[in-house]
């Protein structure tokens, strides 16, 4: 059963991150969950979703543990793949991708984008997870 709020979507400056919870598995204390990121960059625009990656509840609080101590965070799914990483590289944060399809051609599990993010962005994220209503 899905709760009320499932999402944690932040929407700043020009850049959007969303994960969206689809479904749940008590047993495995895991949910799957959509990705969805957009930015606009000067007139270029990057539009990125996924809805079949299932996270246990632990990696997610190790995800938003680590934004919060200036990572890098990164967030890996119920195989222990990481799927995406926010890592700061002097004074600049940057998204990194690593989308796989286990299911699919070996040509889509070869996508990656690094992305630089607007600054103060990681801290936004941050306050979404600590914000989020938890049942886990």
């Amino acid at each position: 059963m899905m709760r009320s709020s499932t999402s944690i979507d932040v929407q700043y400056r020009d850049f959007r991150f969303a994960l969206t919870f689809i479904d749940l598995c008590e047993r495995s204390n895991a949910a799957q969950i959509a990705i969805e990121i957009e930015a606009d960059f000067s007139g270029q625009q990057l539009r990125y979703q996924s809805n079949n990656s299932w996270f246990e509840y632990s990696a997610l609080d190790s995800f938003a543990s680590s934004l919060r101590e200036d990572g890098p965070a990164i967030l890996v799914d119920q195989s222990e793949y990481p799927i995406l990483e926010i890592a700061r590289i002097e004074t600049i944060d940057w998204l990194s991708l690593h989308p796989r399809a286990e299911r699919e051609s070996s040509k889509a599990s070869q996508l990656r984008f690094v992305v630089q993010l607007p600054a103060g962005f990681s801290n936004k994220l941050w306050q979404a997870f600590d914000d989020f209503p938890k049942w886990w």
